[in-house]
Parts: structure tokens; C-alpha cells; sequence
């Protein structure tokens, strides 16, 4: 009887001591995955940060690219005749 006692507190303290190991590799892979996804969404923000800038006009000259709208008074509107489209769906 002493020797089932002695083998179930053996059997015991082995299973404890396998999980408490296997918390710190799980605690260990957390870790890893946390860091892992604070860098990717560091990557996002700083992704978002550049568009944000862009859509801003810091940075840019867009004067450059702007027109004055006397360089399109020479183009002449295009007139619809008949917007009518109802035979299209006939």
C-alpha cells in the first residue's frame, strides 16, 4: 500500500513539475506572438502616418501641379442631344 502512495505522489510531482514547464514555453510563445504583432502594427501606424502626411500636403509642393482655369476655356462643352435611354433597356 506505501508503494502506491509513494508512486501516486511520484506520478504527481511529475505531472506538476511537466506543466509548470510547459507554462513557461507557452508564457515564452505569448510573448513572442505580442511582440510579433506590436511590430506589425508599429509597421501599420507608421504606414498610416506616411499616408496621413501625403494627404496632408506637408512635405509637398502641389502649387506645381495646379492650372488656372482660363487654360481651359478654349475646350468647347460637349452637348447631349438626348439622355433618353430607354429604348436601351427595351
Amino acid at each position: 500500500m506505501k508503494i502506491i502512495y509513494i508512486s501516486f505522489i511520484f506520478a504527481c510531482l511529475t505531472y506538476a513539475d511537466n506543466n509548470q514547464s510547459r507554462g513557461d514555453i507557452n508564457t515564452t510563445t505569448k510573448q513572442q506572438l505580442t511582440q510579433k504583432q506590436v511590430k506589425e502594427q508599429m509597421a501599420r501606424e507608421s504606414k498610416y502616418a506616411k499616408e496621413q502626411k501625403f494627404e496632408m500636403g506637408e512635405g509637398y509642393n502641389l502649387k506645381e501641379k495646379e492650372f488656372s482655369p482660363e487654360t481651359l476655356s478654349h475646350i468647347e462643352a460637349i452637348e447631349v442631344d438626348d439622355m433618353d435611354m430607354d429604348d436601351v433597356y427595351n
